[in-house]
Parts: C-alpha cells; structure tokens; sequence
C-alpha cells in the first residue's frame, strides 16, 4: 500500500433550511461549547425514506462519509446532483467545516471549484497568478519559473492586464485551472467547473491532469463526464443522498453508476403513446465500424408521413450524430401498420472513444410535429482500451460529426 494523503474520517454536513450561518457572538459562543464538549451539534428525527431532512428543517448535505486516498490515485468523485460532492469538496478545503468528523490531507491543496474562486476580482489576471502561488506557500521565483506557461496554457495572454472582474466565466475556468495545475500542488481538488470551458479546453485539462497523475501527484476530480472519468480515474467514490454508495476501481463503479441511473441496452420496449403512432421496438448494432439501428413502427390509423429521428449522445447528453428527413431525404408514406426503418451511420465506431452513448429516438411529421419522443431509448459502449486522446476527430470535439447517415424502409 502507498502512503495516505486523504483520510476522510465520519465527515457529516447538516444545514438549517432558511438560516444563513451564526449571526451573533451568542451563536458562536454556543456553537464553541458545543464542539468543545463533542456534543452533538444537530438532533435529527429521520422521516421518509433518506432522511436526510429533520424535524427541525435540517438538510443532512453529508451523512457519515468515509474513504482514503493513497498518493497517486485519481479519484473520480460521482454522484447525482445534490448528492453531496460539491459540499464535501468544500470540506477538504477548509471553505466550510463539518458538523462531525475529520478530514486530514497531507500536502500543499490546489483547488478549483468554482468560476473565480480564490481570485480577486479588482485584481488583474496577472496579479491573480501571483497571489494564488502565494497563497499556495510559494516563492516569487517559484512562481516566476511557472508563469509563461501558465500564461500559455489559459490562452488570455492579450487579457493578462485586464481585471478579472471583466473576464468571462470560460476565460476565468482556463485562467483558474491553469494556475492550478500548474503550482505545483500535491493534491489538486477539481469540480465539475470544466463543462465551462470549450471542448478543446476541456482536452487540454484531461491531458494535463493526466500528466499531474503521472508525475505521483493525487486529485479528486468531480464530474458528470463519465467518459472522463473512465479514462483518467483509476479509483471513484460514489455519493447518493450524502452518503458513500459504493467505491472501488473506476471502471466497475461507473459501469454501475451508469446501469443504476440510465436505460439498459438491448431491445426497449416503448409504451403506446395516446397517438395512432408509437415505436414497438429498437434495436443497435455494429456491422464493422457501421452502426445499424432497426426502428420498429406501427400507427393504427392512416398518418400521411413519418420520420424517425435517432440521435447519437455521450453520457453528458452532448449530440456527437444525428439521422433525420433533411439528411436521409426517407421517410414513411402514408403509414397504416407497421413499418421498420433501418438507420446508418457509416464508420461512427471508429470516430469514438471508449464509454457510454445513447441513442434519442423520435416520429415526427417533418416540419409540423412529434408524435413520440423517447430519450436514451438504447445504450451502446465502446471499449478497445485505448487512451482517450489516441484518435483523431475524437468524440470529445462534441458537436455533429461529420458523417452521413442513410436510411431505408422495410
């Protein structure tokens, strides 16, 4: 086993709904004497299935969660929102403190959890690097050694004497992460603040994080990215309702996670709509680096014309493809029965990386409107265990690909 740099140790978080803080030398004096006598500092009365809100309108934000962190893991830190992982980031850094328990980190914290945190708005971003290797514990030479290629990587070289006040919430996110990426810290601390940044940005952020692992360096990354996630964690912890759910090897975790909060694979079975028109049945597959999808249909009325639409997304929801009327020029004529339409999407394996997608199904009448619409209908996985920068025209440029999907009636 390697050297523990985490340990977080029965952290509980519990907040009263509608009240801002202690406001008074009284509240504090009262609070004091109850940490120095390890009292309890919330009575909780657990109602309803969580629990997690008391009788006295207190929210339980964290419940009793433990876990360690070795030097060198990357932890992916998931969860729904509200499950507690922005929360339990700001325990770490000593931004809030915990009702209960302890967490002990052991080595210089970088972190980067909201737009803007830790810079000084009427400072310009120049003067923000320095006062954040200062905060840091680092020396102005230290920093002076770091600083073009901080400067470098966020890209607001033409900014770097503007007031950051004025910068926009991407320039604050490349700033932000740069000047934490680049300090130097033993344990860096990142929330879901790169969904801000542009995909491009996003790419560089993953590699570099990668590099700061490969240098023995430890982070514990929040993301809803489950293909990120995949690729740069090699352990996750899962939260659900201020609890650790599950933790253990990334790959395992997040399979679960994306079993127990998204639609299965395999033939889906879609309830009638109230509509004559309804799907009966889907189904994907590969022929090659094509993917083939069957759309089953039927109407029990006459429906003069039909289009069905599948649409390609990542696990965020990002469209990467997508197959309708204006670029199949097929559709279904004057339907009364049952029709099937086969959808494909030439060479799409071989455009994606490893990780989860889904496939949107919907039957419109072109232009006028939708008769069933039905999200992550289908899930399909990529998995060759290639690294996740290895291919050019990578997924991750989300956005429509450029590829042409044709379609046909049976």
């Amino acid at each position: 086993m390697g050297k523990t740099v985490i340990s977080v140790e029965n952290i509980s978080k519990h907040y009263r709904l509608g009240v801002i803080d202690r406001k008074t030398f009284g509240d504090e004096f009262h609070y004091f004497l109850k940490k120095i006598f390890r009292r309890k500092l919330d009575d909780f009365v657990k109602i309803g299935d969580e629990g997690r809100i008391g009788a006295k309108g207190l929210f339980k934000a964290l419940d009793n969660v433990s876990f360690t962190v070795e030097q060198g893991d990357v932890i992916g830190l998931i969860g729904t929102n509200g499950s507690g992982k922005s929360t339990l980031l700001k325990v770490l850094t000593r931004i809030t403190e915990p009702t209960s328990g302890k967490a002990m980190l052991d080595g210089r914290v970088g972190s980067l959890l909201e737009v803007g945190t830790g810079f000084h708005p009427d400072l310009t971003g120049r003067e923000n690097i320095y006062l954040s290797g200062a905060v840091l514990g680092m020396h102005k030479h230290e920093i002076d050694e770091k600083f073009d290629e901080i400067v470098k990587f966020s890209g607001i070289e033409n900014f770097l004497d503007t007031p950051v006040r004025r910068y926009s919430s991407g320039m604050y996110v490349r700033l932000g992460f740069a000047v934490a990426a680049h300090l130097e810290p033993e344990i860096l601390l990142i929330d879901e603040v790169l969904a801000v940044g542009d995909a491009e940005f996003q790419k560089k952020c993953l590699s570099k994080m990668n590099d700061i692992a490969k240098g023995g360096r430890t982070i514990i990354f929040v993301s809803h990215n489950m293909n990120a996630v995949r690729e740069l964690c090699n352990k996750c912890v899962w939260l659900k309702d201020g609890k650790v759910y599950k933790q253990g090897p990334s790959e395992q975790i997040v399979d679960d996670y994306l079993r127990e909060t998204a639609i299965g694979a395999g033939v889906f079975p879609i309830v009638a709509p109230l509509d004559p028109l309804q799907i009966d049945s889907m189904t994907a597959s590969f022929e090659g680096d094509d993917l083939i999808i069957e759309n089953k249909i039927s109407s029990s009325a006459l429906v003069s014309t039909v289009e069905v639409v599948n649409i390609i997304k990542t696990n965020t929801s990002e469209m990467i493809a997508k197959a309708n009327f204006v670029n199949t020029n097929v559709a279904v004529n004057n339907l009364n029965g049952s029709a099937t339409m086969l959808v494909r999407f030439p060479g799409l394996k071989k455009l994606l990386t490893n990780g989860h997608y889904y496939i949107d199904v919907f039957l419109n009448n072109p232009y006028v409107r939708t008769y069933v619409s039905r999200t992550k209908a289908l899930e399909f996985v990529i998995d060759d265990k290639k690294p996740i920068n290895s291919r050019e025209n990578s997924a991750n440029n989300f956005g429509l690909l450029n590829i042409s999907p044709t379609s046909e009636v049976k």
